[in-house]
């Protein structure tokens, strides 16, 4: 075994894939919460994001793929939808005690693109 990663869900993964260089992972989480979680493969750590979950209904999602010539970016296919998502660097303000730690993490944003006709 290389590495292991705990599932940011409660019963089983629907969806996973890893960016073309190798860096990240993504997993899709199943029911209940449908969770998508970030792993950085070199680091061995989860990317602090805030919750984010499955854009679309759970039974139209189809599969999630990294762009191939970013690391950064990757989709979400649905039935119905792509949903194009774009890693951002970011900042998490954590306090322990009496003091504010400045930490190093990421934020997600999306956009979505629907099929503009969905009947044909």
């Amino acid at each position: 075994m290389v590495d292991e990663f705990k599932m940011d869900t409660t019963v089983k993964c629907i969806g996973m894939t890893f960016s073309r260089c190798g860096k990240y992972l993504l997993m899709v989480g199943g029911v209940p919460d449908f969770k998508i979680s970030i792993y950085d493969v070199e680091m061995k750590k989860k990317l602090v994001i805030p919750d984010t979950k499955l854009p679309c209904k759970p039974e139209e999602f189809l599969q999630a793929k990294f762009n191939p010539s970013n690391k950064n970016e990757f989709v979400i296919l649905s039935q119905t939808a792509m949903y194009s998502y774009t890693i951002n660097s970011a900042y998490d303000v954590t306090e322990r005690e009496d003091e504010k730690i400045l930490l190093q993490a990421s934020r997600l944003e999306y956009q979505t693109f629907r099929d503009e006709n969905p009947d044909i």
